[in-house]
């Protein structure tokens, strides 16, 4: 197999397009790609083949600015001269618009999501995807978000999800016995979620609250993440989060 290059980014958190502190802001979105174009030339990169956006590209269900998500989006498509089906997306916690407690909105995530998707998708729920790419490439998109309303926080003006979900044994099973009946032979696996299935012990992120790691890592993601490559210790697995 010839290389394979992906371009990973997650956690745009948009929060209001026009403030000056968002790097994605509508006035310099187009700046911050054009340098992370540059950056990633200067590793001497031909061409990308797949975009990967781990979720949360709007900051705290403010679902209004999943149009200038779109936006960003297009251009960075543009930019690396990438067709809509060469991106593969994964919902956030942010993106969710929650109405009440017990129930979270995902149909302005699913709009937004609508005009970007792959060709080949061989396996799709409410929890998981997988897709085959060409050269025996598959991802496995995982909804870390899935009935996660039981985990709500709420600030002065809006409501937003906290904790990845918990999903029941046989949705678990579900998961990691497709990719066993789907996944044939395969180049390379691509595993993404949003909720982190690992954590570096070193990493900054997990100095920014109190009880970060157990409010972030996603251990039954974790677990499934776990099955999937026991069943598979000769293939070439990566695991993508936010």
């Amino acid at each position: 197999m010839s290389l394979f290059r992906l371009l990973h980014t997650t956690d745009w958190h948009i929060f209001d397009p026009n403030r000056k502190e968002e790097k994605l802001r509508k006035g310099f979105y187009k700046d911050y790609i054009n340098g992370l174009y540059a950056k990633v030339k200067e590793q001497g990169l031909e061409r990308i083949d797949l975009l990967v956006c781990s979720g949360d590209f709007i900051d705290r269900g403010t679902v209004q600015n999943f149009d200038h998500a779109k936006v960003v989006l297009d251009y960075l498509l543009e930019k690396f001269e990438l067709n809509p089906d060469q991106i593969i997306t994964t919902v956030g916690n942010h993106d969710i618009h929650v109405l009440d407690p017990s129930h979270g909105d995902m149909s302005a995530y699913q709009a937004f999501i609508a005009h970007y998707k792959p060709k080949k998708i061989i396996f799709q729920d409410s929890i998981h995807q997988i897709v085959e790419y060409p050269n025996k490439v598959y991802v496995v998109e995982l909804n870390s978000v899935f009935n996660a309303e039981g985990s709500i926080h709420t600030d002065s003006t809006n409501k937003y999800i906290v904790k990845p979900c918990i999903l029941t044994d046989e949705s678990i099973d579900l998961v990691v016995n497709n990719v066993q009946t789907y996944v044939s032979q395969p180049n390379l696996i691509i595993i993404v979620s949003h909720f982190p299935l690992s954590i570096n012990a070193r990493a900054e992120q997990i100095t920014e609250e109190p009880n970060w790691v157990e409010k972030q890592l996603w251990k039954q993601g974790k677990f499934i993440m776990q099955r999937i490559t026991n069943h598979r210790l000769n293939d070439n697995i990566v695991c993508l989060c936010g």
